[in-house]
């Protein structure tokens, strides 16, 4: 408890003294152990004609005793709700960061896919084609003749189309090294029997060629030379020159 230092007091130095004196400058001449704190309640008190100015204040002050705990636990939730959060954010940024690279390896595994089939249709069509070829060189033919005087001899050949269906992928090399051995063989024999042939005389004249007459084999034979488009295959003007 306080109150003003009378004019007495203010002379005298023994109780004017700083301990006993506030910060307003007013005598102490009652209090607790600690000074109190500016949340303490002020009340002024009249006795005579001197003002007495009380303070209370309770000694744990006006805060409850669990605001401190209370903090505390608020603070430790805050803290596992945000630990919470960063990993539920972190793991869907990475799982949309998993998603866009599976997604871009699935766009490459397709192109690489289609890339794949249309190389595997293109050998597909080469191997097919390889092997009409094979069959077209390599099939059989049977030569005819008429004999008498001043008869025309034509050479007749037959061939056999062209293999249709799926081919077999069963071929071993021993099979494609015997069809390569016959298709030499019978090249050889084709060239011996084109240089044989000796043209004479122009018979004729047309749209699709010339026929001349010529000796083969010491037989008098029509030759006729083909005229064959531009833009025909390989295949088929071998197959139109066996005709």
């Amino acid at each position: 408890m306080t109150r003003p230092y009378t004019s007495s007091e203010l002379n005298d130095s023994s109780l004017h003294r700083p301990e006993w004196t506030n910060r307003r400058g007013q005598f102490v001449f009652a209090n607790s152990s600690a000074w109190p704190s500016g949340g303490a309640v002020e009340s002024n008190i009249s006795l005579g004609n001197a003002v007495w100015r009380a303070y209370l204040e309770p000694e744990d002050g006006w805060r409850p005793p669990w605001e401190r705990g209370l903090i505390a636990a608020v603070v430790l939730v805050s803290g596992v709700v945000a630990a919470l959060v960063g990993v539920i954010t972190a793991s869907w940024a990475q799982r949309r960061r998993l998603l866009s690279t599976v997604m871009e390896a699935n766009v490459r595994l397709a192109d690489t896919t289609a890339k794949l089939q249309e190389e595997k249709l293109r050998l597909d069509a080469l191997l097919v084609r390889q092997y009409n070829l094979l069959a077209v060189l390599g099939s059989p033919r049977r030569h005819g003749s008429c004999c008498g005087s001043g008869g025309v001899v034509k050479e007749h050949s037959s061939s056999d189309g062209l293999v249709h269906g799926t081919v077999s992928q069963g071929l071993t090399l021993d099979r494609i090294e015997n069809m390569r051995r016959q298709l030499a063989v019978n090249s050889n024999s084709i060239a011996q029997d084109l240089e044989s042939i000796q043209t004479v005389d122009l018979l004729g004249e047309g749209t699709f060629g010339k026929v001349f007459k010529g000796l083969w084999r010491g037989t008098t034979v029509a030759v006729k030379t083909m005229i064959l488009p531009a833009n025909m295959s390989g295949a088929e003007k071998r197959e139109k020159m066996w005709l």
